[in-house]
């Protein structure tokens, strides 16, 4: 019992003591104290597109199923993709609209976030290339929103095939609520894990202007060296989304919620790109000098 108490004090001891626990939450800390410091100017960068996707397009929509799920009747996989997709025209033309802003606001957003890292200055209008940062970021956001649509496809799928094997009449039981929302969480954790996967990749691109396959091993193994510092931040960034998503929802103002969540995403994703591309690269920042 005394050699079990002493090995827990002594991993205790190096975690807190030894700066390892401070390591585990460096990106933690990076990213959300430039996020909070900055939010004014980077969310004047994303606010057309976030109210455009949040009160049009539904892009966490997955969540507001999942609060109506236990008391809607779901009779055929119809049921489950109208809950969850909508493929009307009046919809995919929106969405061309908003992908097209999304691309120039993206762009914009890590030209100043770049700029403000380079010179300590943050500038509101920026130069950028439209052979590097519109073309670069619209074809990794393209193939991002296709990987999350995959995923979302498959998740209504086992949803589904569950519903359909355990459901009385229709109506959900305590299992399928159950693994509707296991199904859900899972799926945007993966989400967030494939937009951090692009934000890195297209930094690489940009700053270091190598082709999209060197640029996403690169990302890689930045993910990779990494480590727990990102998964650390990618799980608080999804808890975040999740809780307020569900709250939002059940209030009958999942609008807000997405609008909230989009505010919380693509401002944190994008910081964290630059700020693991600088610390890897062993770039200097002169945006610190302001802070201290």
């Amino acid at each position: 019992m005394r050699e079990c108490c002493a090995f827990v004090w002594r991993r205790l001891y190096n975690c807190f003591f030894e700066g390892r626990c401070w390591v585990i939450m460096n990106y933690l800390k990076e990213v959300l104290n430039y996020y909070f410091k900055n939010l004014g100017w980077l969310a004047l960068f994303v606010c057309i597109p976030v109210l455009f996707f949040g009160v049009i397009l539904h892009p966490f929509k997955m969540f507001e199923f999942l609060i109506a799920y236990p008391n809607g009747k779901y009779a055929s996989f119809g049921d489950f993709w109208n809950a969850i997709f909508d493929t009307g025209i009046i919809t995919m033309m929106c969405f061309v609209a908003g992908f097209v802003v999304l691309v120039v606001a993206i762009s914009l957003l890590l030209g100043a976030v770049e700029k403000h890292f380079k010179t300590g200055k943050v500038s509101l209008v920026n130069d950028f290339s439209l052979n590097s940062n519109l073309l670069g970021v619209a074809k990794l956001l393209a193939l991002a929103i296709g990987i999350c649509l995959l995923i979302n496809f498959i998740a209504l799928l086992l949803i589904f095939v569950m519903h359909f094997l355990f459901a009385s009449h229709g109506v959900a039981i305590w299992v399928n609520i159950v693994f509707a929302y296991l199904v859900v969480f899972i799926s945007f954790a993966m989400l967030i894990r494939v937009f951090s996967l692009a934000s890195l990749t297209c930094v690489e691109m940009l700053l270091n202007g190598s082709p999209f396959k060197n640029s996403f091993f690169d990302a890689l193994s930045s993910l990779d060296r990494a480590g727990w510092s990102l998964r650390f931040l990618e799980i608080l960034l999804g808890v975040l989304i999740v809780g307020i998503m569900l709250g939002a929802s059940a209030l009958g103002i999942g609008w807000l919620g997405e609008m909230i969540g989009l505010l919380l995403l693509v401002p944190i994703e994008c910081v964290m790109g630059m700020i693991v591309f600088f610390d890897h690269n062993e770039l200097t920042r002169f945006d610190k000098k302001r802070w201290f």
